[in-house]
């Protein structure tokens, strides 16, 4: 599980600031999941009886990545979404959906478009949707206990 952001052009009116980033911008911030049976979380979430982070930083995100390749199949996502805020959503969903269905045909991310005017590197647009919040994981306290006593319980049960 992990969260990134997706542009999108201010919605107006007096709640608009509630949509503008950390980084500036306007945006929804989106969550993603990666499999469908442990809520595995990367180091950015806190270690809880619901959150399992892992034992040690690894070098990349699977989710990020996934983001990255979501984006990059689908330009509008990192360029920005230009419609109304509530046409914003079923934009998401539908890229989001489409995306997992040609990863799951095995389909290739196309080609980057030379022809596609980016407002910056694909690398640093990439970067600038990712939500990494600084989380104290506390690998050796009380969390820590949680953490290696759903482990210990996962792998019993493969015994039983």
């Amino acid at each position: 599980m992990d969260c990134t952001h997706i542009r999108i052009r201010s919605p107006g009116g007096d709640d608009a600031e509630r949509f503008r980033n950390r980084k500036g911008y306007f945006s929804l911030n989106v969550q993603g999941l990666y499999g469908d049976s442990v809520l595995l979380v990367d180091a950015g979430y806190p270690c809880r009886s619901y959150l399992m982070p892992p034992l040690v930083a690894p070098a990349s995100n699977v989710v990020e990545r996934l983001f990255g390749s979501w984006k990059r199949r689908f330009p509008v996502l990192a360029v920005g979404i230009n419609v109304k805020l509530d046409n914003a959503f079923p934009i998401i969903v539908a890229t989001a959906v489409l995306h997992n269905i040609l990863r799951r045909a095995g389909e290739e991310l196309p080609q980057d478009d030379p022809n596609l005017n980016l407002v910056a590197p694909w690398n640093a647009l990439l970067e600038e949707g990712n939500v990494n919040p600084q989380v104290n994981n506390d690998f050796y306290g009380v969390n820590a206990a949680v953490r290696q006593r759903l482990i210990n319980q996962y792998f019993h049960s493969l015994i039983e």
